[in-house]
């Protein structure tokens, strides 16, 4: 018999079709599922847990999705003055290259952890080494998406070889990790490379998580590079779709805006890690009315300082309110759902 663990008298947010809320409710788990949810003395008449938490004046809600997460804890701290390019050139390639597995296997465990005890239990992970990632993942009991930060044109980052071994060679016990195809940043990566992520993506039925439009400069490179900005680019190679989460996406054209719309593109919403890198803000309202999916992320502990998701539910709600000098923008419900249900979605669970 699994054990049945009790979580009692506590203040429940459903997040179920009418958005429920309710006062001293209890919520029985049995096992790895949830088995009832109700006024707190029925659900505790109807059972006889082997354990019993007290949730008395605590919140007890669905694990929030992290929609864009790198497990980075190395470079924490460091370079705190950089823009994003200067950072990633100066700083973060070059210490990924230089990390072992042993490496990205602490890191990703104390990624992990924090993540955890923020109320964070699925995780978007781009980074290296992705069978580390799996291993730590699995040892915390965290679920995550993996995939690797891949590009053609630099040196030191992943290979699109290294991806796609990981996606052979991790099989998890639990059904807690899957893995994904990443794409680090579209200057980095020629033609013949984004072609092969879709290749792959449709060849191993999984999905592709990819860094999209985060910064002016990104934007300018891609059509000084390719004659085209970043998403017109991606959706010239099929590498957007309902299969692929976009991270950031800040500087959209109009057309851009409308191809996330008309290809069921998922994106995620990383305002704490744009503004700490001076990137500036995402139109999310215009997004979400054009339909786009619109789920949120931390981004890497470096770019945050933190991967609580609480503090970037509250960034992305107080963002567009003073953007719009409007306090309707962005109420609290829509920004919970980005942080739940949106994020399953996009992952497709």
């Amino acid at each position: 018999m699994a054990e049945r663990i009790l979580i009692d008298n506590g203040i429940v947010v459903t997040m179920n079709p009418k958005r429920e809320i309710l006062r001293n409710a209890s919520v029985l788990v049995e096992g790895d599922r949830i088995v009832d949810v109700g006024v707190a003395a029925e659900v505790r008449r109807r059972h006889k847990p082997d354990t019993v938490i007290d949730a008395e004046d605590k919140v007890v809600m669905p694990g929030l999705v992290n929609l864009h997460f790198h497990s980075d804890n190395m470079s924490r701290s460091v370079g705190e003055h950089m823009g994003l390019e200067e950072w990633l050139d100066s700083l973060y390639y070059p210490m990924l290259k230089a990390m072992t597995d042993e490496d990205v296997y602490y890191t990703a465990l104390l990624a992990y952890a924090e993540a955890l005890l923020s109320g964070t239990t699925i995780v978007n992970d781009m980074y290296i080494k992705l069978q580390s990632c799996a291993k730590a993942a699995e040892k915390v009991g965290i679920k995550s998406v993996l995939s690797s930060t891949t590009a053609d044109l630099v040196e030191g980052l992943e290979s699109l070889d290294d991806n796609e071994k990981a996606i052979r060679e991790i099989k998890s016990t639990s059904g807690r990790v899957k893995v994904w195809l990443g794409v680090e940043w579209l200057p980095l990566c020629s033609d013949e490379f984004l072609q092969r992520t879709r290749e792959l993506a449709d060849r191993y039925k999984t999905g592709i998580h990819i860094h999209l439009n985060e910064s002016k400069g990104e934007v300018a490179t891609c059509l000084e590079k390719y004659g085209k900005r970043p998403t017109e680019r991606a959706y010239e190679f099929g590498v957007m779709g309902p299969d692929v989460v976009a991270a950031h996406c800040v500087w959209l054209s109009e057309r851009e805006m409308r191809l996330y719309a008309e290809t069921g593109t998922h994106i995620s919403h990383n305002p704490v890690s744009n503004a700490k890198l001076g990137n500036g803000l995402a139109k999310i309202p215009e997004l979400v009315e054009l339909g786009v999916n619109v789920g949120l992320g931390t981004d890497d502990a470096p770019c945050n300082n933190t991967v609580n998701m609480f503090e970037t539910m509250k960034f992305a709600s107080l963002a567009q309110k003073s953007r719009f000098t409007d306090a309707s923008k962005m109420p609290a419900m829509q920004v919970l759902e980005m942080a739940t249900l949106n994020g399953a979605k996009a992952l497709g669970m």
